[in-house]
This record gives C-alpha cells, structure tokens and sequence, in this order.
C-alpha cells in the first residue's frame, strides 16, 4: 500500500482510508511481540530437535540418544526443563552458577560439572573464579554462601541448608534464595538422567 501512494496508484485519501485495515494488523503483531519480550515469555526453546542432539552430543552428554529415541517430544520437554537451572531475575548470574556449581559438584559427575561449568562461563563469570569455588576455595564470602547453599541441598543436610538459606535471604531477598533453590534443585537432572540410564 505504502508502495502504490509512492509510485501514484493511489492517493493519500485512499492510504488514510484503508491505513487501519492494512497497516493495523501487522503493527498489533508487532505490539504483542514486544509485551511479551518485555514479559519475559519468549523462550529461546526447543531448537529443532536434530540440532539440539548435535550440541548435547558435542558436550559429551551420554544419555541425549535415549532420550531422542523415546519419543513423544521428550527431547522438546527437556530443553525447556533446561531453563530451570539457568533462571535468574533478581540474583546475579555469580550466585546463581555458585549454588549450580555447589549442587552439581556434590553429585560427583564429572561430565555435568564440566556443562555447568561451560553455561557459569558463557554469562561471564571468570574461569579462574568457577575453578576456586570447585577446588573448594571460593573467592569470596557471597560466592562460599551460595557454593555451599547448593551443596547442602545436593547433599539433604536441611539444617545446614536452611541456616545457609536463611542468610541468603537476610542479605538478599527471598526472590534470590528461590531462585538459587531452583538452580540448585534442577541443575541434578544431568546426574540423576546419567544414573538411570546406567552411564
């Protein structure tokens, strides 16, 4: 439409008259793209399944060909259960990997710590920082707190984890110590997918 007003096939009354029924569609599209974006609902999963296979494949994750062999879009469903661990709003990306790390490095898998290493690593955090904290000698007190909020999860010690999640909350809120929670929790599917399936 905008290029017949350009090259004169029609007038600009006739833009303005039929500007609602052809340009309004596509501009409330547009609108309802950016209030979800801003919302936070657009996920970045699933890749295509072929695709998402090739990377875990890469990442040397032993249990991604029976899960793309079961069927009935398991593979789909755990590219989104992925995001769990790596969700974060109001804590940093440090405390967050730190409680993954934590978490993850009780289960004593050495592949799955080298994946949460890789995702603590894609958001920035310092190689030689992810290493201290699993030697076991985080560099600071905030990195300690939630490296051992993980690992007291991973481990079931609720007094140990309940006196750590109560500092956490105290200093940072009750949204951050759910969302390391979460990480922390979720981040032992890698682990547990391995021992089921006998890996």
């Amino acid at each position: 439409h905008i290029y017949e007003v350009v090259s004169g096939i029609c007038s600009t009354d006739v833009f303005w008259r039929d500007a609602p029924g052809v340009l309004g569609p596509p501009l409330l599209v547009f609108i309802a793209v950016i209030i979800q974006l801003a919302r936070q609902r657009v996920s970045p999963v699933p890749l295509p399944k072929s695709a998402f296979v090739s990377v875990m494949r890469s990442m040397n994750e032993p249990y991604i060909d029976d899960l793309s062999k079961a069927g009935g879009f398991i593979t789909e469903k755990f590219q989104h259960g992925m995001l769990l661990s790596g969700h974060r709003h109001h804590a940093s990306a440090a405390l967050l990997h730190m409680a993954c790390l934590g978490s993850i490095r009780f289960e004593d898998c050495g592949p799955c710590v080298e994946t949460v290493r890789h995702y603590a690593r894609a958001e920035g955090l310092d190689p030689e920082r992810v290493k201290k904290a699993l030697a076991g000698k985080p560099e600071s007190h905030e990195d300690a707190l939630a490296y051992e909020f993980g690992a007291a999860i991973a481990s079931g010690d609720l007094i140990q984890a309940a006196e750590l999640g109560d500092e956490i909350e105290e200093r940072f809120g009750r949204e951050v110590r759910t969302e390391l929670s979460l990480g922390a929790a979720s981040v032992r599917i890698f682990p547990a997918m391995q021992r089921g399936l006998g890996y």
